[in-house]
């Protein structure tokens, strides 16, 4: 995918997120479905907190560059929905109530930040990640949009069915 691709699938991942959430009351909002489950407003905390460490790989400096080669495995990793995941300590959400607005308004603003950032780097420059690696600029917004994709099954098919 090109910038402009890969930034119109953020907004348009966002935009499915948000028309997900933007119905719910402040009590659906933070409602557990289950024993154990995140509430809606853990998940798009969770996201949030995701974004943050993306927007700082995306101004970091690069430590090289080069293709983008991990994009078909990056999705085949969040699109897999029979496998689980525990999310890194670091973007876990606390369990605490949220205020809806708040929430959606930190959200849009960060994407809005990433959709900038992504206008103006270099995505082939490299960058490390805690977890999956070395991992191109390009493979961080590719990251952003299965993420996204990844909850927005989960809300769909667990949190608000």
């Amino acid at each position: 995918m090109t910038k402009q691709e890969v930034v119109a699938a953020i907004n348009e991942s966002t935009n499915d997120l948000l028309s997900l959430i933007s119905p719910l009351t402040e009590e659906k909002f933070n409602a557990s479905p289950f024993e154990g489950s995140w509430t809606s407003a853990q998940l798009i905390e969770h996201i949030r907190k995701s974004d943050l460490g993306m927007a700082k790989a995306l101004i970091s400096a690069g430590t090289g560059n080069r293709e983008s080669e991990k994009i078909n495995n990056l999705q085949q990793i969040f699109l897999n929905f029979e496998r689980t995941f525990d999310a890194p300590e670091f973007i876990i959400p606390e369990d605490k109530k949220y205020n809806k607005k708040e929430s959606i308004k930190s959200l849009e603003e960060g994407r809005d930040k990433i959709a900038q950032l992504a206008n103006t780097v270099d995505l082939t420059e490299v960058v490390p990640n805690p977890i999956l690696g070395d991992l191109t600029k390009s493979e961080y917004l590719h990251f952003i949009v299965y993420h996204t994709k990844r909850h927005i099954h989960q809300l769909k098919n667990k949190i608000l069915a």
